[in-house]
């Protein structure tokens, strides 16, 4: 059912007059809407940035085909942010949705550089004769380290205060290195599990981000 048309069956019930009571009620009862919050995606993705990323996840999954074991070869690595104060984030967005609609979509080894210092991958790749394999933008949903490592950092960080820059690097390696070798296992086979994912909704973002 089209947002507009929820509406007007609302403002319908309102000129009524009935009660807010009865109204929620034949809303969320006899009309079976719920409020749903949005599903926040980095961005609406052009159709040329989708064949990038249908392209990327199917030769990822080639590879996996021909050298079963070629993910344990795979080095991957990004950059984020750890602030002074991150405050928890409140759920936002909501919409009156019915049963079976999908949910409404809103545009969201261990270094530690030097302050001010961009980080860019020939530091920590090309000098080492690496094989770069191309990463599609705006895909946090196909990032290891998007998808699972920086959230398992930021939930231990987050409503913590720190007044030094050393007390941010002294807790974010304390949060990376408990993490359990098995936990990245799964992240890799998440991984694979995305790349189909992604070839299936053909380089959309999938309901699974």
């Amino acid at each position: 059912m089209e947002q507009k048309l929820k509406q007007r069956i609302w403002t319908y019930f309102q000129d009524t007059g009935l009660s807010k009571t009865t109204i929620g009620r034949i809303v969320t009862e006899d009309l079976k809407l719920k409020k749903t919050p949005a599903k926040v995606i980095p961005r609406f993705l052009t159709n040329e940035q989708k064949l990038c990323r249908l392209a990327t996840c199917e030769d990822m999954l080639e590879m996996t085909r021909t050298d079963p074991e070629w993910k344990d070869k795979i080095i991957t690595g990004d950059e984020t942010w750890v602030y002074g104060y991150d405050p928890e984030a409140k759920r936002q967005s909501a919409e009156w949705r019915g049963q079976g609609e999908p949910r409404p979509k809103k545009i969201q080894d261990i270094e530690i550089q030097k302050q001010g210092q961009t980080v860019i991958k020939e530091m920590f790749l090309a000098k080492n004769r690496t094989q770069i394999f191309p990463q599609s933008p705006y895909s946090p949903d196909i990032a290891p380290n998007d998808f699972f490592l920086f959230p398992k950092l930021k939930a231990v960080l987050k409503r913590r205060h720190f007044d030094t820059r050393d007390d941010k690097i002294e807790k974010s390696l304390m949060a990376l290195k408990s993490i359990l070798k098995e936990a990245y296992k799964n992240c890799f086979d998440n991984w694979e599990k995305r790349w189909r994912w992604c070839v299936e909704a053909k380089g959309d973002y999938f309901e699974k981000f």
